[in-house]
């Protein structure tokens, strides 16, 4: 460093932090002794003490509030470093203010020989000095305008570089504003229910459009976004219901939180290759949209997003596509075609839940998992794809799709929810494939449409009302691996003849089949089982040692002789004849 010369050293030291700093330079080499009797101003807040080392000083810098002084009082809280001694004023040239103060300040000093830096408009001076804004200024303090209802338009002087929160908030009358290029920051909810603003220019110095920004602008029609914004804030257009068309500029990566929720209007978007993520509620209730490329760089659509935009018929998926999420396109009930792209894992709950005009629906082998009420009331789906490693179909995942007729599970599935194919009245006849061990409650309940079933060797519970209401299944084969049959499983299948059930099974739920069943052969050896039906005939086997037999209006019972022996045989409200079986 010593290879500077004077002058370029003292340039070096107007960058210097502390006091500390200019007393080690004098002391590196001769050539710098006296280096601070050169400034003409401070470079750094001085005290009492550290004003000698600056003997020469005609211009006063004051960067906070506590700097030192020197008795030139110019707020009436200004600290300073005299403890309480009485200080004679000491003159100056100039002094420069940077920290912030408000125009009655700069009032109160005007023609002294200060100048401010960094003037606040607030709503106090306002209220004194009127809605006028003075070229001195260079922010606009939060709530500054909050519900003015007086002005309808706004001159924001182009020295402005700030706008604070809720500044022009609630101000229903305003409808023009110009924001000049000098303005850096927008804050949050700044132009929140202008319901009379109808356009507005965002200039290139603007890097981020903030939460709620225009919220609720209900006359907002037209936004000129620059190419300079990179991200669009937390319900930033919400409720701009005339706004008909937005362009998003390239420079965009990130559009927030219920950013255009409730957009009632928009009908054209643009959504550019540069954004990644679109997130909740992003365009809930958009319902004059009615087409949307999404791009390539979008990996993750977040719960609700596009959900209840009634007129959108066409949707192109973005091809790196990894999830979608909950209620995603929920009540696009214009929705006829989706074409799941191959990257995506996981569909989430009520995805397309009452997309009631959705016809087909290809899922392609990438995706594991279904969301629960994921295609309910699809009441148009006619068919769906679903590929090999589907593993889990979740509760009412396809409930009330009246239309599906045509339907292959995948051989990868392991259980179907409760409430499933739950009324999906157009359903042929069914193979269950031999991964799944669980067919949930009412999981095809009201498919009348189904003549027969067959369910794999894997299946271990049926559950409640599984079959209910399918009054055209004359033909049921239970395997060997199921251990319990749940409630009314088959109540209401009055087409049902002969039902087999195998020694697996220990428990049968109450109304399991229909009055209308003939006979029941049961195979149960060995097996406490609990008895609760409404077959009219049933053959107790050999080998049985403790049987309950409940809840039978009327029973022809044949038993082997030698089942008695050493058995206990209980009946429960059962009006019976029991036929002893002279059987080996």
């Amino acid at each position: 460093m010593a290879t500077l010369d004077s002058f370029h050293i003292m340039i070096v030291s107007k960058y210097f932090a502390t006091i500390k700093d200019f007393i080690n330079l004098e002391m590196v080499c001769k050539k710098y002794n006296g280096n601070t009797k050169k400034f003409h101003f401070n470079p750094i807040p001085l005290t009492h003490k550290t004003n000698m080392l600056f003997p020469n000083i005609e211009t006063l810098h004051l960067w906070s509030e506590k700097d030192e002084n020197f008795g030139n009082e110019i707020l009436a809280n200004t600290q300073n470093n005299t403890k309480g001694k009485i200080v004679a004023e000491k003159n100056y040239y100039e002094i420069v203010v940077w920290f912030s103060v408000d125009y009655e300040t700069v009032d109160k000093n005007n023609g002294k020989n200060i100048k401010f830096k960094n003037v606040t408009y607030t709503s106090n001076n306002i209220n004194k000095y009127g809605n006028t804004i003075p070229t001195c200024v260079r922010s606009l303090d939060d709530c500054c305008y909050y519900d003015c209802n007086s002005i309808n338009n706004v001159n924001i002087p182009s020295n402005v570089k700030s706008i604070g929160y809720d500044c022009f908030c609630k101000c229903s009358n305003l409808s023009h504003i110009i924001i000049p290029p000098s303005v850096t920051l927008i804050g949050d909810f700044c132009f929140g229910r202008c319901y009379n603003l109808d356009s507005i220019d965002i200039p290139s110095s603007i890097s981020k459009l903030s939460d709620r920004c225009f919220f609720e602008c209900s006359s907002l029609s037209r936004v000129n976004i620059a190419p300079s914004v990179t991200s669009i804030g937390y319900n930033c257009f919400s409720g701009c219901s005339s706004l008909i068309e937005v362009e998003i500029p390239s420079s965009v990566t990130s559009i927030d939180v219920s950013c255009f929720y409730q957009c009632v209007n928009l009908s054209k978007l643009v959504i550019p290759s540069t954004v990644v993520r679109i997130y909740n509620y992003c365009f809930f209730r958009c319902y004059n949209l009615s087409s949307l490329v999404i791009p390539s760089s979008v990996t993750v659509i977040d719960n609700y997003c596009f959900s209840e935009c009634v007129k959108l018929r066409d949707v192109k998926m973005s091809s790196n596509l990894l999830s979608l999420g909950n209620y995603c396109f929920s009540g696009c009930s214009n929705l006829s075609v989706i074409e799941i792209p191959q990257s995506v894992t996981s569909v989430g709950q009520y995805c397309f839940d009452n997309c009631s005009n959705l016809r087909n629906v290809a899922v392609p082998s990438s995706v594991t998992s279904i969301g629960i009420y994921c295609f309910n009331q699809c009441i148009a789906l006619s068919s769906v794809i679903l590929k090999a490693n589907v593993k889990l179909l979740g509760d009412n995942c396809f409930c009330e799709c009246r239309s599906l007729s045509n339907l292959d599970i995948p051989s990868s599935l392991e259980s179907l929810g409760i409430y499933c194919f739950n009324r999906c009245s157009s359903l042929n006849d069914l193979i269950i494939p031999s991964n799944v061990t669980l067919i949930g409650d009412f999981c095809f309940a009201g498919c009348n449409n189904i003549t027969s079933v067959c369910i794999s060797s894997s299946v271990i519970i049926i559950g409640n009302y599984c079959f209910s209401g399918c009054k055209y299944i004359n033909d049921v084969d239970i395997p060997s691996s199921v251990k319990s049959i749940g409630d009314y499983a088959f109540s209401g299948c009055n087409n049902l003849k002969i039902v087999e059930i195998p020694s697996s099974v220990t428990s049968i739920g109450k109304n399991c089949f229909p009055p209308q069943t003939k006979w029941c052969v049961l195979n149960m050896h060995n097996k406490s089982t609990v008895m609760q039906s409404n077959t009219n005939n049933m053959d107790l086997p050999k080998a049985i040692k403790h049987t309950i037999i409940d809840n039978f209006s009327s029973l022809n019972l044949f038993v082997n002789k030698s089942t008695l022996s050493g058995s206990v045989l209980q009946l429960k409200h059962v009006k019976c004849d029991i036929n002893l079986l002279n059987k080996k």
